[in-house]
């Protein structure tokens, strides 16, 4: 996280305290202010992520009246305001929630210190002797968090490629024309496969369901012929064939 070192406030003598920077992780819980005609410390308290507490220095004199400000749970620092010349004559705090009334002195000139939006209370500087002669404020900018890897989407499965088989030639077959291919076609035999297993009885449904024209074929063969074509045995088709006239064994 980086950190900004605001415009300060105040005058040039005392001594320079250098920067006094909360623990990450840290919240203001409580700001202590030492305070007479003028600002004389400054000190705050925080608790840890853990919810262990912890003070700052005490930044100033040992001398002047003690307020506590305390600061709710959720309540964050968003800036000062006051009034200020060769010291800080008076402060109050700048909150989410609110803005407390000056605690200190009535002299100096108002001013009033503003934390950018996007970044966080994260701490002072300035200088101090006897008094608080100088306030600066310290803001956070949060380091941004790593971007999550997107999840790969999972490619959808690609169905599986059906197949199908490829029709037959059915009029090859003795016995089976034009019309009958198509009737067997229709009725799901497209193949010589599919023909060689086929029953009469289906046979002869297909053709009787198709009129009385297709009664007088013959499917008797069908089958056997079938299979022969089925496995490419040609020669073996041919010689059946022979034998056969419109389908019927001579």
């Amino acid at each position: 996280m980086s950190l900004t070192q605001l415009t300060q406030i105040g005058g040039l003598g005392g001594n320079e305290f250098g920067t006094f920077t909360l623990p990450e992780g840290a919240r203001i819980s409580a700001v202590r202010l030492a305070t007479g005609d003028y600002v004389d410390a400054i000190q705050f308290v925080y608790t840890l992520p853990d919810g262990t507490q912890g003070e700052s220095p005490r930044f100033g004199g040992e001398t002047g009246e003690l307020v506590t400000i305390e600061l709710a749970a959720d309540e964050i620092i968003t800036g000062f305001s006051g009034r200020a010349d060769w010291y800080i004559d008076a402060l109050g705090i700048v909150t989410n929630k609110r803005t407390t009334d000056l605690i200190g002195g009535a002299g100096g000139n108002a001013f009033e210190v503003t934390i950018p939006t996007g970044e966080t209370f994260a701490g002072i500087y300035g200088r101090a002797d006897w008094y608080l002669d100088a306030l600066g404020v310290v803001s956070r900018v949060p380091t941004a968090a790593p971007a999550k890897p997107k999840a790969k989407k999972a490619k959808a499965a690609k169905p599986a490629k059906v197949t199908k088989a490829k029709a037959d030639d059915l009029k090859k077959i003795e016995g089976i024309g034009p019309k009958i291919a198509g009737l067997l076609t229709e009725a799901g035999i497209d193949t010589f496969a599919k023909l060689a297993v086929a029953e009469q009885s289906t046979l002869r449904g297909i053709l009787d369901a198709a009129g009385s024209r297709y009664r007088i074929a013959d499917s008797t063969t069908w089958p056997e012929q079938a299979a022969l074509a089925a496995t490419g045995d040609m020669k073996a088709l041919k010689a059946l064939q022979a034998e056969l006239k419109g389908g019927k064994r001579k």
